[in-house]
């Protein structure tokens, strides 16, 4: 692959990157992303929050027409846990 190629390959993933940060954190919409970038993303809450994924912690709904995540009552019995809240 040439430099051109290269250079225009990043702009695009660049491009494509900002366009999906901005429908996540902007628009707070996940129906944007792919079924592995939904995944992904989901890891990532979840590790951020000290949450364990394997026990599903979050739903993904559709609520005002975007698809989000909603924290569950899994959601608080680790968060509650975690920080010995009672």
């Amino acid at each position: 692959m040439s430099n051109i190629q290269t250079a225009v390959t990043s702009a695009i993933a660049q491009s494509e990157a900002a366009s999906l940060f901005t429908t996540l954190v902007l628009n707070s919409d996940l129906s944007k992303l792919t079924e592995p970038q939904r995944v992904e993303y989901y890891k990532i809450v979840c590790e951020r929050a000290g949450l364990d994924p394997m026990a599903k912690p979050f739903d993904l709904l559709m609520l005002n027409g975007k698809m989000v995540l909603y924290a569950n009552k899994t959601t608080t019995a680790q968060l509650t846990a975690n920080h010995r809240l009672t």
